[in-house]
């Protein structure tokens, strides 16, 4: 039994109005990566996680910008990610923002791992 990853349907939103201001129709997008834009309707709709990569994927090729998730990286807004967000942005410190993503993520996505590995002196924060 193969296990589909998944992960909300509305971090789908931050890469069409990013390509959308690149010129690029959201339809197009919808079509390249055979994704039903009904399923952005519900709030609790999940997608696979592949289907988002490869948004981004094509985002990249049709803006022509090689480097469309860094410089998405650059303008998201942390309360775009629902509880995540709000946990890391209401956190004392970065050090305590890191480990509460760490610890939320899963609610976001299970298609990708997000942890902090400790060693003295330094840290890692590891996204795979």
């Amino acid at each position: 039994m193969t296990t589909v990853l998944t992960i909300q349907a509305k971090a789908v939103e931050k890469i069409i109005n990013l390509a959308a201001r690149h010129g690029v129709d959201p339809d197009h997008l919808y079509e390249a990566v055979n994704l039903d834009a009904s399923v952005l309707n519900d709030p609790d709709n999940r997608i696979p996680f592949v289907q988002l990569v490869e948004l981004y994927e094509k985002a990249g090729q049709f803006t022509g910008d090689k480097n469309f998730g860094l410089h998405m990286g650059e303008l998201v807004n942390p309360k775009l990610f629902d509880l995540v967000g709000y946990s890391a942005l209401n956190s004392a410190t970065l050090g305590e923002a890191f480990e509460r993503v760490a610890r939320y993520h899963s609610i976001w996505t299970d298609g990708a791992v997000f942890k902090i590995e400790h060693s003295q002196p330094s840290s890692a924060i590891i996204y795979r």
